[in-house]
């Protein structure tokens, strides 16, 4: 099991520089980065300097870690990295604890104003953990990654209630049930923190974007994903805190900051001609919003589904919910560890296809088709190298 020993060592023998950031901490299970990158747009709009700090990285390692949309250097990375490897080793730090050590120290040199951590995986015993932030975020409970983080609603909710600190508030957002909302205002009651509590939303148009009210605002999201009003919604509520704070943030800058977009592959359009969208759907809880959304659309072409789904994900449940959106499923896998073996796998309405470059190409012949390409975040990693010149992407 983690612990934060090793890491909170090397910050110690640091002078633990990274007590001097003012953080926000968002934990859950689903939508923490859209809800992350939504508050650092809000802070931005309203003319500060925000570093963000989300898992996992993109397209390639270190591209997680931005200032103000500014990606950090490769001579960034590199002079840090020849500064703090020989205490690396010495404190021995996972490839994620030195990504999150490194991520801390660049936003502490460049003196941002506000530092948004997203947790990795839990929240108790997350390296990000380490961090005294002025106020916590718990998006969502769902049962994911129970293997490490126990059984049931009330053990997954014990760890991600971790994140919230003595005397911090905590901002709680939706599909948070009885059980797991005990535990957490229990601990929430023990450590003497208020809780905010995300209010519900109404959306009024969802065309080409998505208008929504929220407590008697009108917001523009730049998306059709229905389930990104619900990220929407809790960055409200979080600007909404903030603001109780002291942190001088309007509601035009709410505006601004919700408008400016959510993070690649989540319900993003790839290309018009043919339509494909990629959405890390990632677990059960990402594809049954992902389906909603799609549902929402009432779109009138064929649907084709293409996935790839790590190994100790539920993938039963999730191609069972993915066929409720069309009979049209094809199932394929890529080089990772946590790949699911197609060869111990079957089913009777789902097309299996070990090759995924295959599967992608197959989707010239389907061009009036909406391809939908879902899973692993890895996965679509994968997918965009392996489509780049192939069809026109959308800018």
């Amino acid at each position: 099991m983690f612990n934060l020993m090793n890491i909170k060592s090397m910050l110690e023998h640091h002078g633990n520089f990274h007590l001097n950031l003012k953080v926000i901490h968002v934990g859950g299970t689903n939508g923490k980065g859209s809800t992350s990158l939504m508050i650092q747009n809000i802070l931005i709009a309203a003319g500060f300097q925000v570093g963000i700090y989300t898992s996992p990285f993109d397209m390639g390692r270190f591209d997680n870690i931005n200032i103000n949309h500014q990606e950090i250097s490769r001579d960034d990375v590199v002079s840090m990295n020849a500064r703090y490897q020989p205490d690396f080793e010495r404190f021995q730090l996972t490839p994620f604890e030195i990504d999150t050590f490194l991520a801390l120290a660049y936003f502490h040199d460049q003196h941002v104003d506000y530092a948004v951590i997203e947790v990795g995986l839990g929240g108790k015993d997350d390296a990000t953990n380490v961090v005294m932030p002025i106020l916590s975020v718990i998006t969502n409970i769902g049962l994911d990654h129970q293997d490490v983080l126990g059984y049931g609603y009330a053990n997954v909710a014990d760890k991600k209630s971790g994140i919230i600190k003595e005397g911090i508030p905590v901002v709680l957002g939706f599909d948070i049930n009885q059980e797991a909302d005990e535990v957490i205002e229990s601990y929430a009651y023990s450590k003497k923190s208020r809780i905010y509590r995300v209010k519900p939303y109404q959306i009024i148009n969802q065309d080409s974007h998505i208008n929504m009210l929220y407590q008697e605002h009108m917001y523009h999201l730049n998306t059709i994903a229905s389930y990104q009003a619900r990220n929407a919604s809790l960055a409200i509520e979080v600007a909404r805190t903030l603001q109780t704070l002291g942190i001088y943030i309007t509601l035009d800058h709410i505006r601004e900051g919700i408008q400016m977009g959510v993070p690649p592959k989540r319900f993003q359009i790839l290309s018009k001609s043919p339509m494909i969208i990629i959405d890390g759907a990632h677990n059960q809880e990402g594809i049954e919003r992902l389906v909603e959304s799609i549902k929402n659309l009432n779109l009138k072409s064929d649907i084709r589904v293409i996935a790839a789904i790590l190994k100790d994900k539920p993938y039963q449940e999730m191609i069972k919910h993915l066929l409720t959106l069309t009979p049209d499923v094809t199932l394929t896998t890529f080089e990772h560890e946590r790949a699911l073996d197609l060869s111990t796998f079957s089913h009777p309405e789902v097309k299996i296809d070990f090759d995924y470059h295959h599967v992608l190409d197959s989707i010239q012949d389907h061009q009036d088709a909406v391809h939908l390409i879902t899973g692993s975040l890895y996965f679509l990693a994968h997918v965009v190298n392996a489509l780049k010149g192939k069809i026109p992407y959308e800018k």
